[in-house]
């Protein structure tokens, strides 16, 4: 009986079900082969049940009707990776980026029903990758991933320093800011922003090809307004950023940025660091403490 005081009826699935529905699941996840210079199935890779199981509707056999599968869930995926990793995507050109994609995907399937986690790892897989895990590549893929976390992270309730008594804004000094989770801060080697925001003026085009010239970069990419914006700043601070962003008190994250700094650079963080607190305080990208 159910809560409703109705008889349960129980619904036994038809024989082979699971085996068909497993069978049918893994053939669509079959890679494509890129041996051949093009996309290519590999047919012979589906499970030996399926070319009976799928009725032919002629001129396409059953394994054709299913490779119509095959290729729609691979093109959906590999859509999504190039879109979140445009930067990535440009630097290594759509051929060579759609096969790392694939190896990505085999090494870290979709285990969720949402898609919104598919890119979550691939920070740890470029760092392992045996070609990709040098430095450039790691910066490429953390600007892609800031820009993600910075249109999907949540917002947490806000510092407001308007809103704290005189006794809280002197209490801020003993304590830690945390950053909230749609913040990234990005230390470039490269002009990977400045390229990163040229692929996004030109979204709608096809991606081109691009080189990297080595500059030294400090930015913060944030969300305000449900907008991703990113700014540069001065590599003061974002040394203080970092600091705070360590755990490190106000205070102490405020001393420890000032150590061993020239005259002129003291007076940059002497005169920077309340418009930098108040910058970031008013885009709420400190947690309520």
């Amino acid at each position: 009986m159910n809560p409703d005081g109705k008889e349960e009826r129980q619904i036994n699935p038809p024989g082979g079900l699971r085996e068909l529905q497993e069978g049918f699941g893994q053939a669509i996840r079959t890679p494509f082969s890129f041996a051949t210079g093009k996309f290519a199935f590999q047919k012979e890779r589906y499970p030996e049940a399926m070319a009976s199981a799928i009725r032919p509707r002629p001129p396409q056999s059953g394994l054709d009707r299913l490779s119509v599968y095959n290729e729609q869930y691979w093109f959906r995926l590999l859509t999504i990776l190039q879109t979140d990793f445009p930067l990535l995507a440009a630097a290594l050109g759509l051929w060579e980026f759609n096969q790392l994609a694939t190896d990505y995907l085999g090494q870290y399937p979709s285990r969720r029903p949402f898609l919104d986690y598919v890119p979550d790892p691939m920070p740890a897989y470029m760092l392992a990758h045996p070609k990709y895990g040098g430095l450039q590549w790691q910066q490429i893929t953390a600007i892609d991933m800031a820009f993600l976390k910075a249109f999907s992270e949540p917002s947490l309730p806000a510092l407001s320093p308007g809103a704290l008594s005189a006794e809280e804004m002197g209490a801020l000094e003993n304590r830690s800011l945390k950053f909230q989770p749609f913040v990234t801060l990005i230390e470039e080697d490269w002009d990977l922003m400045a390229k990163r925001a040229s692929l996004d003026e030109d979204a709608n085009e096809s991606l081109p090809s691009i080189t990297f010239e080595e500059t030294k970069g400090y930015w913060v990419i944030y969300r305000q307004n449900d907008v991703v914006e990113w700014q540069s700043i001065h590599p003061l601070h974002f040394r203080l950023l970092k600091n705070l962003q360590a755990g490190f008190p106000l205070g102490e994250a405020c001393e420890r940025t000032a150590t061993d700094l020239s005259e002129a650079d003291q007076a940059v963080l002497a005169s920077g660091i309340g418009e930098w607190f108040s910058f970031w305080s008013q885009r709420q990208c400190f947690q309520k403490p």
